[in-house]
């Protein structure tokens, strides 16, 4: 639950940086200025953001409860607000969506009334990420549009407004994906990534990118999605997002693959793996084994891909 929670509220970049050790940090700091906080609305504030970092899903939901409850007494809009939000990450990331759906609606309700355009079209999105998840791809489609809409009328030309616009095609580029609408999801990648790029986000440009990639190796444009998984590359490092760049190196690898350039293949599933290692991630580890045994099936070596 933690990977997953900690995503969708600090983002991938940070999430890196984040080992359980340091989290555990994080929690015993946010709790030393809990415990300072004289007024009840910092109180709530930093309970929130404990909640967020909690390993333990019900230690989490009964304390963003509570803080919901009690903002709402008080009429403490953006701490309830952040709550909600808070709580309806956390059973997104279970994917429990029927959930989820009350707590992304109160929050785009508390939004618009206090017409802060990027926390409406932050839970616009998420409905529409709820729908694409039960396959509801119609409803999905609406909410998505409509969220485009609202950030391209309201929204202004700065990076916070660019990177949420960058991030709602993103998204709306995966329902499309999902339903092999490719060249629909291909023009939408493409303007996440004009738009992360005018924004200055090099992760999510990177992201958006390898998803541009998946897509072009689904349309068997092999020398398309070699390129754009070698620009996402340009725009990460091992030391910032090592597991990023690991899975990265893997889909390259197939990508070469396909072309029939094994050595190229081979020398970018060594490395993924290689960086795998010594990060110690296994599910990383398993992309890179996945890739090695796809290329030496390849090759006809099929002792060494069984070994894989």
């Amino acid at each position: 639950m933690k990977t997953k929670l900690l995503t969708l509220l600090l983002g991938s970049s940070l999430l890196m940086l984040l080992s359980f050790t340091e989290n555990d940090h994080y929690i015993d700091s946010l709790n030393g200025e809990l415990s300072r906080a004289k007024n009840e609305i910092r109180q709530l504030h930093f309970e929130t953001q404990i909640a967020a970092a909690l390993d333990n899903k019900d230690s989490a939901v009964i304390i963003l409860e509570y803080v919901i409850k009690r903002s709402a007494e008080i009429k403490e809009t953006h701490v309830e607000l952040e709550a909600n939000k808070t709580l309806s990450a956390i059973y997104m990331a279970l994917d429990d969506w029927d959930n989820a759906v009350p707590f992304i609606s109160r929050t785009e309700f508390l939004a618009h009334e206090m017409r802060d355009t990027i926390q409406q079209a932050d839970a616009m999105m998420n409905f529409a990420m709820v729908g694409t998840a039960k396959n509801n791809f119609k409803k999905s489609e609406i909410v998505f549009r409509a969220t485009e809409g609202l950030l391209q009328i309201t929204g202004l030309p700065d990076k916070t407004y660019l990177q949420k616009l960058a991030q709602v095609f993103h998204h709306h580029a995966a329902l499309f994906a999902q339903q092999q609408m490719l060249d629909s999801a291909q023009l939408r990648e493409e303007k996440s990534i004009a738009l992360f790029t005018q924004a200055g986000d090099n992760t999510g440009k990177g992201m958006s990118l390898a998803s541009l990639a998946a897509v072009q190796s689904k349309q068997n444009n092999h020398q398309g999605a070699i390129m754009s998984l070698n620009l996402a590359l340009d725009v990460c490092t091992v030391e910032d997002a090592p597991e990023e760049v690991a899975t990265g190196l893997s889909a390259l690898a197939l990508e070469y693959s396909a072309t029939g350039n094994l050595k190229m293949a081979q020398q970018k599933a060594d490395s993924a793996l290689l960086i795998a290692r010594t990060t110690n991630t296994p599910h990383v580890k398993v992309t890179a084994y996945q890739a090695l045994a796809a290329i030496n099936e390849k090759g006809n070596d099929f002792k060494q891909a069984l070994h894989y």
